[in-house]
C-alpha cells in the first residue's frame, strides 16, 4: 500500500489532500530535458529534437523512449536522469505537511507506521 493510501485508510488526511499533494509533486518534478542537460548528456538543442519527437502522428511518447528512438541517450542513462527525477521531487509526506494536513511532529511515526509489515499479510515463504 502507498504512503497516500495508508493515511487516507487510517483517517489521517483525506483523499483530496493526497491528490492536491500528488499534483504538487507533478508540478515540481524537474523535467528529464532540464536533468540530462544539467547532467551534460544532452545539449538544449537535442532536448528540443526529443520534445519534437515526442509528439507523433500515432499520439504521444515519453521523454525517455523518444531520446532512445533518436539515439540520444541510452537505457542506462534514461534509468538514471529517471532516479535523479524521483530524487529532485518533494516526498508526499513534506507536502502534506506543507498543506496543513498533517502535523510535522506526526510524519516520522505516521511512516514508520506504514513501512511495518502489516499483521494480517503473509510474508512470502
Amino acid at each position: 500500500m502507498r504512503f497516500g493510501e495508508y493515511l487516507v485508510a487510517e483517517g489521517r488526511v483525506t483523499a483530496d489532500a493526497v491528490q492536491l499533494a500528488l499534483a504538487q509533486q507533478r508540478r515540481r518534478r524537474v523535467p528529464l530535458g532540464v536533468l540530462a542537460v544539467r547532467a551534460r548528456m544532452l545539449q538544449v538543442d537535442d532536448v528540443d529534437t526529443i520534445l519534437r519527437h515526442q509528439v507523433t502522428s500515432t499520439g504521444w511518447t515519453l521523454f525517455g523512449r523518444a531520446a532512445r528512438a533518436l539515439g540520444l541517450l541510452d537505457a542506462v542513462q534514461v534509468d538514471l536522469l529517471l532516479s535523479r527525477q524521483r530524487e529532485s521531487q518533494p516526498r508526499l509526506g513534506e507536502l502534506l505537511v506543507e498543506q496543513g494536513a498533517i502535523a510535522r511532529d506526526d510524519l516520522p511515526l505516521l511512516l514508520a507506521r506504514h513501512r511495518r509489515p502489516h499483521p494480517t499479510l503473509k510474508r512470502p515463504a
